[in-house]
């Protein structure tokens, strides 16, 4: 899960994560940054927790759609078998 950044800003809290080196690529951007939509306190590091179980579930899905699909045990045959 992405460790979330709290921003204090001048508009209200944001969180910023990291995307990770291997995804920035695909993603666009080094960092993510949302806005909290005015949660204060416990209630924003809560919603910026959320955000990043959330997030890290993308990534994952994303590491997940880029690697070549896996063989089955099925299609794989051997010249010995000829």
């Amino acid at each position: 899960m992405p460790k979330p950044l709290l921003l204090k800003r001048r508009s209200g809290l944001y969180v910023r994560f990291f995307v990770p080196t291997d995804l920035q690529a695909q993603v666009g951007s080094r960092y993510l940054t949302r806005s909290l939509q005015g949660a204060r306190a416990d209630g924003a590091r809560l919603m910026a927790s959320a955000l990043g179980y959330a997030l890290g579930n993308v990534f994952e899905r994303l590491r997940r759609e880029r690697r070549p699909p896996a063989l089955s045990s099925g299609m794989l045959w051997s010249p010995l078998s000829l």
